[in-house]
């Protein structure tokens, strides 16, 4: 009898395909194990995902396996099982998974040197970790759990403090029970200072795994874990997948950071692969926020495991200003601060999420704004380039010196960026020493690094930053802090902008100094009434939740209802439309009870010279759309991206 296998590569391919195996290679062909096999007109390395005896329908020869190339499987069942189920969900193609899960090649031994690099480096830091009772009885039953071998899932919710205690007691518990903990980061860049934490609190320092780093650095880490060295693993998106032996706790820290999505081939969300693989590996799983994400608060909250570890108070300084009038860029209570604080001797850090100089030129005699010859977008304006820069595909155009349309002399900026606040904050405060903190001007590490070392020094008065900088670690907090225009991503199309802009908010008022002198906080802001930015300024999320929900409740959004958001890049907009309008046609037809809107122009930006086409898919089975999903989506390959919002709440 004839033996088949599937395969499923490393490549941009939504689909595995069959093979017939040879009666030589019989014996060793398993789920896991590495083969070769022709792909095309060329031979590629997969990994075998299923053997079994059905030929392929419609094929009259089947080509056979060159070579099975491991002599164990490469990749245990649990990792086949949970990448396989990620895939479907969010049409990532499961070769390319698996392509990530696949441990790091072995390497010649290492010089010391050659064996750190990519590393992060480890500072012994003071523990100002807040572990209270309620910490202290989080961490009990999760340890409860993995004694018992149940998997089970939690979310804890509190102060960073609170929340790093969380973890680290967390961690006690799974060493205790003899298991190893992944602790998944949404930002790498949080590595070092999380690693002396453990290191200070556990007496050895975990594996830390990335994309920085370099292959034999990732190997040197991977035989760490095997020899038993390190039972805890560190590490970013691509972390989830490996197969790390013997794993009885994942962690994911900062639950709601919109970074532990992956936006490029293949999309995937790290939250959603954690659940799926502490499943498979019947481990617990615990998501840790200051401020956790609507819906896996309300999950949480539903199946009774929601951890409350206390949340911090906002600095008491925190008042909101009505800027409805946009007269000024700075109002009377934003001046007032800035200026106590200079005079104090202090550092103020000024957030505004707007690069540039200008969101717009605007022409005042026939309303012309100049747009993006390449894809159409409304290009910024940059002044000390002189330059406008689209954000959608990168083009640059030369600033016009008067309208196109009408021949107007003067073309008025709209929409003042960081480069206007630093020009007016010049102005007004002549002496002070100002710098700005964004992608354009901290594009590079050496960039970054010297900025955000005059602000730690104490260097700089005043840091002008769009949200950028809240991702830098260990900054020392400020003696004032302004927030210009939180308001401007509520503009979005998203259900989710209100809760984008309540976390967004909170974790600038964070950078305030707390204690016995605690720093000021100025708001300004043309919607002082959003129930986001009103609980934004009390750091109060049950007050937010508590609205927030019914809102989507009221809307039928999730948790209350599942949807997808299916976003198809290409080059060519006429036959992407032609495209997209044909596969809403299919999946309209394929199941009528999966509301299927669009297609329609997508809201985030693609690369240069690249147009993108939402569709969103809305049902009340989430299974119902992850059905739809296998049709119609295997010749986008690497061109289509999905984001799923599950709902579990009827």
């Amino acid at each position: 009898m004839t033996l088949f296998v599937d395969v499923a590569f490393p490549r941009p391919l939504l689909r595995s395909y069959t093979y017939a195996i040879p009666a030589a290679l019989s014996g060793r062909v398993r789920p896991g194990v590495r083969v070769r096999a022709s792909l095309g007109r060329q031979t590629a390395v997969g990994v075998a995902v299923r053997v079994h005896d059905e030929p392929p329908a419609g094929e009259a020869a089947v080509k056979e396996i060159a070579a099975v190339l491991d002599e164990a499987p490469a990749l245990p069942l649990p990792i086949l099982a949970f990448t396989r189920k990620l895939a479907a969900e969010q049409a990532a193609g499961w070769g390319a998974l698996l392509g990530l899960a696949l441990p790091p090649d072995p390497a010649p031994p290492l010089k010391r040197r050659a064996a750190e690099k990519g590393r992060v480096e480890v500072e012994q830091l003071e523990l100002d970790l807040e572990s209270t009772a309620a910490v202290a009885a989080a961490a009990a039953e999760i340890g409860r759990r993995i004694g018992a071998g149940e998997r089970a899932e939690f979310l804890a919710w509190g102060g960073r403090g609170a929340g790093r205690a969380m973890i680290i007691e967390g961690v006690r518990r799974a060493l205790d029970h003899s298991r190893n903990v992944l602790v998944l980061l949404p930002d790498i860049a949080r590595a070092g200072d999380l690693r002396s934490r453990f290191q200070a609190a556990l007496g050895t320092a975990p594996a830390l795994l990335h994309g920085q780093m370099t292959p034999r650095a990732q190997r040197a880490e991977w035989e760490r874990v095997e020899r038993g060295d390190a039972r805890v693993i560190l590490g970013s998106r691509a972390a989830l997948f490996k197969p790390w032996p013997r794993i009885g706790l994942i962690v994911v820290e900062d639950e709601s950071d919109e970074s532990h999505g992956q936006a490029g081939f293949p999309s995937y969300d790290v939250r959603n692969g954690a659940r799926l693989r502490s499943t498979e590996e019947n481990a617990v799983l615990l998501l840790v926020a200051e401020a956790p994400t609507v819906s896996a608060y309300a999950r949480a909250r539903a199946a009774g495991a929601l951890f409350s570890l206390g949340g911090e108070e906002p600095p008491p300084g925190v008042r909101v200003v009505d800027d409805s009038t946009g007269k000024d860029v700075l109002t009377e209570a934003m001046r007032e601060g800035i200026l106590g604080c200079l005079a104090a001797g202090g550092r103020a850090v000024l957030f505004l999420n707007r690069r540039g100089y200008a969101s717009l030129l605007f022409c005042p005699r026939c309303g012309f704004i100049p747009r993006c010859g390449r894809c159409g977008s409304i290009q910024p304006y940059h002044k000390k380039a002189d330059r406008l820069v689209c954000r959608s595909c990168g083009a640059e155009d030369k600033r016009p010196s008067s309208c196109p349309s009408c021949r107007h002399r003067v073309l008025e900026p709209r929409g003042g960026g960081v480069e206007a606040l630093e020009e007016e904050l010049g102005g007004v405060f002549p002496g002070a020493r100002i710098a700005v903190f964004d992608r354009d001007r901290a594009r590079r590490a050496a960039e970054r690094k010297k900025i955000l070392d005059a602000y730690g020094r104490g260097r700089l008065d005043l840091l002008v930053a769009t949200q950028l900088l809240v991702r830098q670690p260990g900054l020392p907090p400020a003696d004032f802090v302004g927030v210009f225009n939180p308001e401007s991503g509520l503009a979005f199309p998203d259900f989710l902008a209100p809760e984008r802009t309540f976390q967004s908010l909170l974790r600038m008022i964070r950078f305030a100094r707390t204690g016995v002198r605690p720093g000021r906080v100025v708001i300004q802001t043309g919607f002082p009434g959003h129930y986001g930015i009103r609980t934004a300024s009390r750091a109060d999320f049950e007050a937010f939740f508590s609205e927030e929900i019914e809102l989507r409740r009221l809307f039928r959004r999730p948790p209350f209802t599942a949807s997808a958001d299916v976003v198809l890049s290409g080059r060519d907009a006429r036959l992407l439309g032609r495209q997209s309008r044909a596969l809403a046609a299919v999946w309209r037809e394929a199941d009528p009870k999966v509301e299927v809107l669009g297609p329609s122009f997508a809201t985030e930006p693609g690369r240069p010279g690249i147009k993108k086409i939402q569709l969103e898919l809305r049902s009340d089975s989430a299974e119902a759309i992850t059905a739809l999903l296998a049709a119609g989506l295997e010749d986008f390959g690497r061109d289509v991206q999905v984001v799923r919002h599950d709902g579990f709440i009827r």
